[in-house]
């Protein structure tokens, strides 16, 4: 929540419409940026919720603050506009009600579901009807619910819960099953942090893995020709910090995923440029354009020159 609130950048008298409420902290912390003059509206799909983050409003004294129970996707009913929009939940989209109500020049700041699954934080500004990032920080929300929460896509496979990039959705989960009841073959690979692990969710890897019961996840390659590489966090060893590779069936996925970690490997991403554009209208152009129904978000990174 720190770097969300640094991503938002509040000021003084600043309006700012929170996406899930939880238990009203966020909006507390909100209203104390933005001041006196400043106001906060909070919305929360769940009335209980709503109406437990307004009594813990009450009894701090934030009387600034407006709990709404309603669906967070459609915004607030009046025409309010807000300098600033933070929604505490996973999307994979925007809703068009967030910009609408977002004053020109104001930022919104939102967990971006990639293509694979993984998340990152987002900063985007609104210039016209186009987005421009600002920043982006590692980080993972749980997905919004109602009506544009678009539920993650997640497969079960024996132990493993896995999401799939668009393209892949029609692989059948026991094609995954046969690859992953191979023998593994384990190889180290470079210590890679969250910043790089997200790039190559967005730049290189169509899958990611995680073990239920378990903290972690990893991200990879599927070849449905028939291999499979998966990566995961750097982890520390006598020797220094490092990562594992683990990979199934044929070369083809492990040698894809070395390529792309050995791309990605020293890459930031403050180094990563965010573009976006309502999908009804021309798309932008990047290194990787991820179009949504509502949104067409493209991607450049510095790398690409």
């Amino acid at each position: 929540m720190i770097d969300m609130a640094e991503l938002l950048n509040v000021a003084p008298g600043h309006r700012i419409l929170e996406i899930g409420a939880g238990t009203g902290y966020n909006a507390a912390v909100l209203s104390q940026l933005s001041g006196d003059r400043g106001a906060v509206t909070t919305v929360d799909l769940d009335p209980e919720i709503a109406a437990q983050a307004r009594q813990n409003l009450a009894a701090a004294s934030f009387h600034r603050v407006a709990v709404i129970a309603g669906d967070g996707w459609a915004g607030t009913a009046d025409s309010i506009s807000f300098d600033r929009v933070e929604v505490t939940a996973g999307v994979s989209d925007l809703s068009p009600a967030w910009v609408a109500q977002l004053a020109d020049g104001g930022t919104i700041v939102f967990p971006f579901v990639l293509p694979a699954g993984m998340q990152t934080v987002m900063a985007l500004r609104k210039q016209g009807t186009d987005l421009v990032s600002t920043g982006l920080t590692p980080g993972a929300f749980m997905r919004l619910r109602g009506h544009g929460g678009a539920p993650p896509r997640i497969r079960t496979v024996g132990v493993f819960d896995i999401e799939l990039s668009d393209e892949l959705v029609g692989v059948a989960n026991e094609k995954i099953a046969a690859l992953m009841r191979e023998p593994p073959r384990r190889l180290i690979a470079p210590p890679l942090g969250w910043e790089v692990m997200t790039l190559l969710a967005l730049f290189g890897a169509n899958i990611s893995v995680s073990k239920r019961g378990r903290l972690g996840l990893t991200v990879g390659i599927l070849d449905p020709a028939g291999s499979l590489a998966l990566v995961d966090l750097s982890r520390d060893s006598i020797a220094g910090p490092f990562s594992v590779v683990v990979s199934f069936g044929s070369e083809a996925a492990e040698s894809r995923l070395f390529d792309a970690i050995e791309r990605l490997r020293t890459a930031r991403l403050e180094n990563l440029h965010v573009l976006a554009r309502p999908t009804r209208l021309p798309a932008p152009v990047g290194d990787v354009v991820v179009r949504r129904a509502e949104f067409t978000f493209a991607f450049t990174t510095k790398m690409s020159g």
